[in-house]
């Protein structure tokens, strides 16, 4: 009965993992290597991942692990270039000298974890 539970759940894993790799395409690679990767403090959350256009540029956020109140989240562009962290315990809203929030138009959910 255990092995048929385990046969079960690997299966369901791989479903699962396989039905949303071409939403997963157009991410970024690190991005992408986050998603799939299976460090997760909160195994519970369900991650997301928005984009913003940032100083002529198309950023994004993963949010995930959001059990933890003072978790932060960073912002990488498309090069996986990390442009700064926000959140966290200082409560960070600046990046790269400027308010992120006023000032990053275009949001758009682009992946999330069903």
């Amino acid at each position: 009965m255990k092995n048929l539970f385990l046969i079960l759940s690997t299966l369901a894993l791989i479903c699962l993992s396989a039905c949303n790799k071409e939403e997963l395409k157009a991410l970024p690679q690190c991005v992408q290597d986050e998603i799939n990767s299976s460090n997760r403090v909160c195994p519970d959350d369900k991650m997301s991942v928005h984009s913003y256009t940032f100083q002529g540029e198309k950023v994004y956020i993963l949010t995930k692990d959001q059990c933890i109140a003072d978790g932060g989240v960073s912002v990488v562009t498309q090069n996986c270039d990390t442009l700064c962290f926000l959140g966290g315990i200082a409560g960070l809203t600046s990046c790269q000298g400027e308010e992120f929030y006023q000032v990053a138009t275009d949001e758009e959910l682009e992946w999330e974890e069903k």
